[in-house]
């Protein structure tokens, strides 16, 4: 641990502590309930640090639009919102929405890509514009590298050079957040990538990645308090 920093330290170890828990799902051998046991553990994570919060496992649905999303596995909703559940899940409209996020354990391209188009979709939908949303994965079967190309990002590993490229492939989402990418290196490379408040992709390489993830949940949180 490093003098000064407990915060830092707090969060190196919940991170930790999330893969560690993530490594135990895998023993539960319906890989369904692996998936709902570690998205489980990532609504306690925030539950434990915002104990008001209102987070739902459902569906975002419009009259309006008549429009029905996918299964989403964790909504972050205004404290006043107003939820119709069909338990264990709830449906709720766009304009009582805060924040999205779709937990994977192992994160593959083709997730990106569906996300992508679903958060085209449901930002669309009227009262939908102000969600943010993106995706938290325990791991992922792409490197650092692949990853930033994705969003716009070209990196030169020897001299830590970068270079924005024109081609964004996922330019609807809002943050990534991977506790360990797909390396041979002994130890475990993280990534978090997310638009700033001009809507332009940074990311960082170094851990803990979980606290970016959580500003952005302390920043939706704190706007409807």
């Amino acid at each position: 641990m490093s003098e000064g920093s407990l915060m830092r330290d707090y969060d190196i170890l919940a991170e930790e502590t999330l893969l560690k828990q993530s490594q135990i799902c895998a023993l539960i051998e319906h890989p369904l309930s692996a998936g709902t046991a570690r998205e489980a553990l990532l609504k306690n994570e925030i539950s434990n640090r915002f104990p008001n919060a209102k987070i739902y496992q459902g569906f975002i649905c419009s009259d309006e639009d008549k429009y029905q999303s996918s299964q989403l596995d964790f909504i972050l909703c205004k404290h006043d919102a107003e939820i119709r559940p069909l338990n264990p899940h709830v449906y709720v409209e766009p304009e009582d929405v805060l924040l999205v996020t779709e937990v994977k354990t192992t994160l593959e391209k083709d997730h990106l890509v569906l996300l992508d188009d679903l958060v085209l979709k449901i930002k669309s939908l009227s009262g939908g514009d102000a969600i943010k949303m993106g995706l938290f994965a325990y791991r992922s079967k792409m490197g650092q590298g692949t990853l930033l190309r994705y969003f716009g990002i070209e990196k030169d590993w020897v001299y830590g050079d970068e270079t924005r490229i024109s081609r964004i492939q996922f330019p609807n989402l809002d943050f990534l957040t991977i506790l360990e990418t797909n390396t041979t290196e002994e130890y475990r490379k993280p990534i978090f990538i997310g638009k700033d408040v001009d809507g332009i992709f940074q990311y960082q390489l170094s851990i803990p990645v979980i606290n970016r993830y959580i500003s952005i949940v302390k920043s939706k949180y704190r706007s409807d308090v």
